[in-house]
């Protein structure tokens, strides 16, 4: 297929409308996960600094807290995954357009994954091959520890950093008062271990699960 110097107007038009609903999506993302990320600092920092919740009712009310955080984050990752699946769509078509144009763009980043090879020679350019002038493909291929698909893994890794704080702020809120208790009533330390694992257990198979959503 012959590659036009330049794209119908149309084209270019969807062209930047693509870029410009890919960038607000990847905004969203990282605009909300700052928010989590302090939601959850100030909220840790809240529960551990108020006089009233000292007594045996606060491992509890932290405990429901933190589980209503845990969900919210769960429900992010979930809706960060879709609107990654939406910016990689946007970026997908944007690299098509370029394929059928001289637009470059796109193409370095999937030149640099390894989804495009560049052809050399302007006159056996194509959609499969396009070109790109010799010397700037050696230029690109000096670009060093290129991460591939890095933002979905930075997407599970805030979430479950930020429930692992919570889990731990938790437990932490909780040894007092299991102390106290299994000083007077040592049986009942079966219980309580059961139930933590029943808990990391089912907590561990949401995590899984929103994986694959």
């Amino acid at each position: 297929m012959a590659i036009p110097k330049t794209l119908p107007t149309d084209l270019q038009d969807e062209y930047r409308l693509c870029h410009e609903r890919a960038s607000t999506l990847a905004d969203n993302i990282w605009r909300t996960a700052t928010l989590l990320g302090v939601g959850s600092i100030a909220g840790i920092a809240a529960l551990a600094n108020i006089d009233r919740l000292r007594d045996r009712l606060a491992p509890w009310l932290i405990a429901i807290v933190a589980l209503l955080a845990i969900g919210f984050l769960l429900a992010w990752r979930r809706m960060a995954g879709r609107w990654l699946s939406i910016e990689y769509a946007l970026l997908r078509r944007m690299e098509h357009l370029e394929r059928i144009s001289r637009f470059r763009a796109t193409l370095y980043t999937a030149g640099l994954d390894g989804r495009v090879t560049f052809s050399t020679s302007a006159r056996v350019s194509t959609t499969e091959s396009p070109f790109l002038e010799r010397a700037l493909q050696e230029d690109l291929t000096k670009i060093d520890n290129h991460q591939r698909q890095g933002i979905r893994a930075a997407v599970t890794f805030i979430t479950e950093l930020n429930i692992a704080a919570w889990l731990a702020f938790t437990l932490f809120s909780f040894s007092p008062l299991l102390s106290h208790t299994l000083a007077r009533q040592p049986y009942l330390a079966i219980i309580y271990v059961t139930t933590f694992l029943f808990a990391g257990f089912f907590l561990w198979r949401l995590i899984h699960m929103t994986r694959q959503l």
